[in-house]
């Protein structure tokens, strides 16, 4: 079990990973395969995370007040050897990006079901019964969007900030994701198969809607968030961008840039 830490004990660009309960929450963690559902970043006196609203600043009490708990996480170097705050790594870099997003909320909108959209279209798991609740998922996630794009806003995913925040600081700062990349292949799959005509059974046909509907939120994904289209090139930072539009919750716990320091004690 890991240590508590106090909110004395928190440091500039502490990772927060926070267990939600509601039911969008627990379909998170389920497709996740974590325990996690949210992501924020401490600033240093106040917490910046992706919300209803945009990017948003919030007390450390009001953050954290629904979640069952909050696990902190901090920044090790690739080496292992140097944490954020140190000399070497300066803990002002990743603390501008965080500044940055702070002075441009109006640009970003965020809801937990548009994760949730995602990791279903990309991460499958084979559970009877879902497929309905599911369906229903990528309309409402797609709906979700259009409201994003009628407001003038980019889709900005919890988890994705705190990455960005991050690898936008320098390349020393990168945080290493095993699980975006794979995430793109299945997006660029499921478009790539959309509308096949094959005869199919029925649990098949059921399959096929799913991946209907599933090829429809990704279009409007794809063009609300900006993301690399399936296909294109990426390298560089073109590269950093699309890892960053499919980072999850779950693939910030996997990082090992990202240590388990204790969980959030008020």
């Amino acid at each position: 079990m890991p240590p508590f830490i106090k909110p004395d004990q928190l440091s500039p660009g502490d990772v927060f990973l926070y267990h939600g309960d509601s039911f969008i929450s627990k379909l998170i963690r389920l497709f996740d395969g974590t325990e996690y559902s949210h992501a924020s970043i401490w600033q240093g006196d106040h917490v910046v995370e992706a919300l209803g609203n945009g990017i948003t600043k919030n007390t450390l009490a009001a953050s954290v007040s629904g979640a069952k708990f909050v696990d902190v996480y901090r920044f090790i170097s690739s080496e292992g050897q140097n944490k954020l705050g140190s000399a070497e790594y300066p803990a002002k870099p990743v603390l501008d990006r965080v500044a940055f997003y702070e002075a441009h909320p109006e640009r970003y909108a965020y809801e937990e079901i548009v994760l949730l959209a995602m990791l279903a279209s990309t991460r499958r798991l084979p559970i009877p019964g879902l497929g309905l609740v599911l369906r229903n998922v990528l309309d409402s996630a797609s709906e979700v969007l259009a409201r994003m794009v009628a407001a003038g806003k980019q889709p900005m995913i919890c988890s994705e900030l705190v990455y960005r925040c991050y690898v936008e600081a320098g390349q020393k700062y990168f945080i290493r994701i095993r699980g975006a990349d794979v995430a793109m292949a299945q997006a660029a799959s499921v478009l790539a198969n959309a509308g096949s005509s094959a005869p199919l059974d029925a649990a098949s046909a059921a399959d096929a809607a799913f991946d209907e509907e599933a090829a429809v939120f990704l279009e409007n994904f794809y063009a609300v968030s900006g993301a690399t289209p399936p296909g294109a090139a990426v390298q560089g930072e073109a590269s950093l961008q699309a890892v960053a539009d499919f980072v999850t919750p779950g693939d910030l716990k996997k990082s090992p840039n990202l240590q388990l320091a204790g969980t959030l004690r008020l």
